[in-house]
């Protein structure tokens, strides 16, 4: 790659001083109250009973473990394919037997098709907003009453983020899965949650040593480090401070309760949240105004007002084939400094968990293999998409009606830290 860092990365973490006097203070004195704090917010926003989890995965594991032990003569565990697929590996571990069905073209789950599919063995259907695109899921949870199937409503992208309909997600499930870890609406560097709203007998986490919370609040003061970009630090260590930081967090490997630093910086986060929407907005329209007129490209999540926490553009060609390109366009990006994702690798085809089955699920197969996920974080400054645009333009039909701009870090909220 010809830079040492991306010049526009993918994500990240917007922190400000708040947030790094948080993780400051939690190394000399940890504050629990704050994971009650949290608590009480969530259930006033979305209602239930809510736990506090180290991540996201192990309030999943919780989720799983407890179904499967209610539901003893019911094995299927219905998700879509696209997926991340530590899902699928949770719902095996708790002894049950995923299943997938498809997406639609916009990215949200094909639900119809799940709920068509679901039968008398099904004991759960995992229903996410996949990549923080809120679906509608009121019609598949009445399906799921009918059956007497656990819904499970995967917010882990969603938190805070309203529909078309100006509900916000998390209020239609069984089972409401939050998290709170790097790429997610609100970043506190880890954490999960579980909201239960139907009886069901859930394991308890385990609470933190004092010792081991401090610990957690010295992994969170060494976050910016790991996930910097563009800063002298990273280009001169690399690997070094997210070795460090991944040494001293190794929350998603344990059945523990949310660190009270995360809990806190979590909190500092949903008060941000106004600004932080704000801008993720702004984003996305600059990315819809620029690329919207390219022959064959399509923008499969973008609706005007609606928030997603990962952007993705669908090429009329296949782009990738799973790190191998047959066309350059992701490379090309990556040589002039633009960091990409890939969508998530399509379950049905993955033979841990059953024969594949190709076509079994065509959308999928079709976003997998066409779409590209582009910088959307709310740190990005206006100059940094609009490079973006420039060279996605010049690289599929050579237009440089757009004037070369710099893209400097300077950005429209404060921002150190990010996703991978």
């Amino acid at each position: 790659m010809a830079w040492p860092y991306y010049r526009v990365p993918m994500a990240y973490a917007s922190w400000g001083w708040r947030e790094l006097a948080a993780a400051a203070a939690g190394c000399l004195r940890p504050a629990p109250q704050a994971r009650q704090a949290l608590c009480a917010a969530l259930e006033s926003l979305l209602g239930g009973s809510v736990t506090l989890w180290a991540s996201g995965r192990a309030a999943l594991d919780a989720a799983f473990r407890a179904i499967a032990a209610r539901e003893p003569g019911r094995t299927a565990a219905w998700m879509p394919s696209l997926l991340c697929r530590s899902v699928a590996e949770r719902a095996a571990a708790a002894g049950l037997r995923p299943r997938f069905y498809d997406i639609r073209p916009d990215l949200t789950p094909d639900l119809e098709q799940a709920c068509a599919a679901m039968g008398p063995d099904s004991a759960c259907l995992v229903a996410p907003h996949l990549y923080g695109r809120v679906a509608g899921l009121e019609q598949a949870a009445q399906r799921c009453r009918e059956l007497g199937v656990w819904l499970i409503e995967d917010c882990a992208a969603s938190l805070l983020l309203k529909g078309p309909n100006g509900r916000v997600s998390g209020l239609a499930g069984d089972l409401v899965i939050l998290s709170f870890n790097t790429g997610k609406t609100l970043v506190a560097g880890g954490g999960g949650a579980l909201i239960v709203r139907r009886p069901l007998p859930v394991a308890e986490p385990r609470r933190w040593p004092e010792s081991g919370e401090r610990t957690q609040a010295l992994a969170r003061v060494c976050f910016p480090l790991a996930w910097a970009w563009p800063s002298a630090g990273y280009t001169l260590l690399r690997d070094l401070p997210r070795r460090i930081w991944a040494s001293l967090a190794p929350q998603s490997r344990t059945g523990l309760e949310m660190a009270a630093v995360d809990a806190r910086i979590a909190l500092i986060q949903w008060r941000r949240w106004p600004e932080l929407e704000r801008r993720r907005l702004q984003i996305l329209a600059i990315y819809a105004a620029a690329l919207g007129d390219l022959p064959g490209l399509r923008l499969p999540q973008y609706q005007p007002g609606v928030c997603v926490t990962r952007f993705f553009v669908e090429f009329p060609f296949n782009v990738n084939d799973r790190g191998r390109p047959r066309q350059p366009v992701r490379d090309l990006l990556h040589a002039r400094g633009v960091q990409t994702h890939l969508p998530y690798a399509p379950l049905h085809l993955d033979p841990d968990f059953g024969p594949p089955q190709p076509g079994a699920c065509p959308v999928t197969e079709a976003v997998a293999s066409r779409c590209l996920a582009l910088p959307s974080h709310p740190g990005l400054a206006d100059g940094q998409v609009r490079y973006v645009c420039r060279v996605l333009r010049e690289i599929l039909c050579g237009s440089r009606e757009w004037e070369a701009e710099t893209p400097e870090s300077g950005s429209a909220v404060p921002v150190i830290g990010g996703e991978e």
